[in-house]
């Protein structure tokens, strides 16, 4: 089992298509099926019930979605983590007390805000 197969079967489980899920992952329709069916075989079950119409989902999805879902984004903040230069960059939301933020923050955010541009308030 790799990211590709988890990310394959996520798809599968949305949009309840080999097709779809193909045609969402930018690859033909046989490889989604032939990586649910080596997931299947790796984990020794059925995830889904295929028809004409589509696929049905197991039960086992219920039981491996949240793992799959836990450990894609584990793929995702590794990802992020190697992108970081150690510039912090984003949104800064900031939670405090009404007299703290009067009194106390406005040179502290200053101060930040000038030292790291690429934050957003």
């Amino acid at each position: 089992m790799d990211a590709t197969d988890l990310k394959v079967f996520e798809a599968v489980v949305r949009l309840g298509s080999m097709n779809r899920a193909a045609a969402e992952l930018n690859t033909v329709q046989s490889n989604v099926t032939a990586r649910v069916r080596a997931l299947e075989l790796e984990l020794g079950v059925i995830l889904f019930q295929r028809h004409a119409r589509g696929v049905k989902i197991t039960s086992c999805w219920r039981r491996m979605l949240p793992f799959s879902a836990r450990i894609s984004k584990v793929f995702s903040d590794a990802r992020a983590a190697a992108r970081d230069d150690g510039v912090p960059s984003g949104v800064l939301e900031v939670g405090t007390l009404e007299t703290t933020a009067a009194i106390r923050l406005p040179s502290v955010l200053a101060s930040f805000t000038k030292a790291y541009p690429k934050v957003r308030p």
